[in-house]
């Protein structure tokens, strides 16, 4: 058995949005190497690693 994932991430989703913006106002404001930017990136990567369904081929 193999699973395959399918993404579902979006542009459309309030929260990846959201999201984005977050980092891109912390990168301009803090910089790409402050702890607070590295936050955000990884809240987006969370979510986005819970947006992906698991298919068996």
């Amino acid at each position: 058995m193999v699973l395959q994932p399918k993404v579902r991430i979006s542009p459309e989703f309030p929260r990846e949005k959201l999201e984005r913006e977050a980092i891109a106002m912390r990168r301009r404001i803090l910089g790409p190497d402050h702890p607070d930017t590295a936050i955000s990136v990884y809240n987006l990567g969370c979510y986005s690693a819970s947006q992906v369904i698991w298919l068996q081929a």
